[in-house]
């Protein structure tokens, strides 16, 4: 739609627009022969002591840049008056295609049959959607109206409801997108603390059955400085002195092992 209206409301300013295009290249040129002439004063003038060239080099130079900022002035001049001219010719179309609007097609917008049917005599803004038919069929509307009681008129804008809840249901999509990520996060977090509770105890365990099997020389490596940590260092002490036990009790170099005396003592 941009590109039909500025081919049909451009189309009578073509020899400006190509005017401004040509001033622009020629000062464009002129500003990239500058810097190549300033080299030539130095080589040719400079360096050999010539005088005469750097007169000379520096006048075409001067020319040149002349001509630059007679070109950009009138580049200038042609592109505002064409803008302009452009701008208006934009708004008198739509005030023309707004203005030959009849009562009866302005009538079968639903916001402005609302408005119409106060008498104009409306005071608070109103926003409903409704439904409006085009060429294509029936299509859902957003509308508006803001009164203007002292002149019994109103402003009055209306939108196709996609694109007038577009933010809205962007909104939404992020919503629901940031919900489903705190969710995997929450869970991502409870499955390692999870972990981290349970090996652990997992370890103690394991620990605790080979024990009760009778092997005391298990021992639990937790260095944690929790509760399961302090737990894990009182069953390796409890360990050790369960195996220390143990070797006294079954040592076969002892003649007479301390139950053995307790029993004979009874």
């Amino acid at each position: 739609m941009l590109m039909r209206l500025l081919r049909s409301h451009l189309r009578p300013y073509r020899r400006p627009l190509l005017a401004v295009v040509a001033l622009q290249l020629v000062s464009t040129l002129a500003a990239l022969s500058l810097p190549s002439l300033n080299a030539r004063i130095i080589d040719d003038g400079i360096a050999t002591g010539d005088t005469g060239a750097i007169m000379r080099i520096g006048g075409v130079m001067l020319g040149v840049t002349v001509v630059q900022i007679a070109c950009s002035i009138g580049a200038v001049w042609f592109g505002a008056r064409t803008a302009m001219a452009f701008g208006r010719d934009v708004r008198g179309s739509v005030f023309s295609r707004v203005g030959s609007f009849s009562a009866q097609e302005m009538a079968r917008f639903e916001i402005v049959k609302k408005f119409v049917d106060q008498g104009g005599r409306a005071r608070l803004v109103e926003t409903s959607e409704f439904s409006t038919k085009q060429d294509h069929g029936s299509v859902s509307m957003l509308g508006t109206y803001s009164p203007v009681p002292s002149l019994e008129w109103a402003v009055i804008a209306q939108k196709d409801q996609h694109q007038a809840y577009a933010s809205v249901y962007e909104m939404q999509r992020y919503s629901r997108l940031l919900a489903l990520m705190a969710v995997l996060l929450s869970v991502g977090i409870s499955s390692v603390a999870a972990r981290t509770i349970a090996k652990p105890l997992e370890q103690l365990t394991i620990s605790s059955r080979a024990i009760a099997n009778g092997d005391f020389s298990q021992r639990v490596h937790i260095t944690s400085r929790t509760e399961i940590g302090e737990l894990a260092s009182t069953f390796n002490h409890m360990t050790e002195d369960l195996e220390r036990f143990d070797l006294l009790a079954f040592d076969p170099d002892d003649e007479l092992n301390p139950i053995e005396e307790d029993a004979e003592e009874k």
